[in-house]
């Protein structure tokens, strides 16, 4: 089987789009069978054949332009597929201002939205800030603690939500977006929150980067935010 090369059809510039809306057609969903050759299985199998090959960034222009005209599947099939480090945030926008489709696909449209930021943290606006608490929003608090350093640490507990337990839930979300040293540095802010969060609610942040620390271990790069003054580290009265 060529690299290019799904289910016995060898993806070209020529028959791409087609391939594409195939699986989109085919997605499980309202009367159609749960299983089918092609599907979401076929594009994510197709998407990594085409990974870093010309054909990877007209794939992408063709989730763009579904997600601005194309039907829902083809929606549906694009914020799942699209390279979210590539993907023009503007045309996820684009979706979002369409109230032809479904509450159900806004809120995938939503997700894809923040993954594409989290990824893309330099395109991130101050009007994204209120996404993160919306259905499908958990993926841009990343962006938030990568491009909205000094804001997010003054909103921690309005970005992760005032419940212990979700808040540890929201910033496992955020935490998939950072390199170690970010998790590191972010573990060190975190914990000299203390007296503004509550102890237990910035021990259960520590222990969420904690446990997340082999996965963080594994991707390199620099701190992408200003370094700010860490707040000394003290309980709660």
């Amino acid at each position: 089987m060529g690299a290019e090369e799904v289910l016995d059809e060898v993806a070209t510039a020529d028959n791409l789009e087609a391939l594409l809306r195939k699986c989109a057609h085919n997605l499980p969903g309202d009367s159609k069978p749960d299983l089918q050759t092609w599907g979401g299985p076929a594009a994510t199998e197709l998407m990594s054949r085409l990974r870093g090959s010309p054909l990877e960034a007209e794939a992408n222009r063709i989730f763009e332009r579904f997600f601005r005209e194309g039907d829902e599947d083809q929606v549906r099939l694009a914020q799942s597929s699209a390279n979210p480090a590539v993907v023009d945030v503007a045309a996820i926008e684009a979706a979002l201002a369409r109230t032809e489709l479904s509450a159900e696909t806004h809120g995938q449209v939503r997700s894809a939205l923040a993954r594409a930021l989290a990824a893309q943290p330099s395109k991130l606006a101050v009007r994204h800030r209120a996404l993160a608490s919306q259905l499908g929003g958990q993926a841009l608090i990343g962006a938030l603690i990568v491009a909205d350093h000094a804001w997010f640490l003054g909103h921690v507990a309005e970005v992760l939500g005032a419940d212990a337990t979700d808040a540890c839930n929201r910033l496992w979300y955020g935490l998939q977006a950072l390199h170690r040293a970010e998790g590191e540095r972010l573990r060190l802010e975190l914990d000299g929150m203390r007296a503004a969060l509550g102890d237990a609610y910035a021990q259960g942040l520590v222990e969420t980067i904690d446990g997340e620390a082999e996965t963080l271990r594994d991707r390199d790069g620099a701190i992408r935010w200003p370094t700010v003054a860490l707040v000394p580290s003290r309980s709660r009265p």
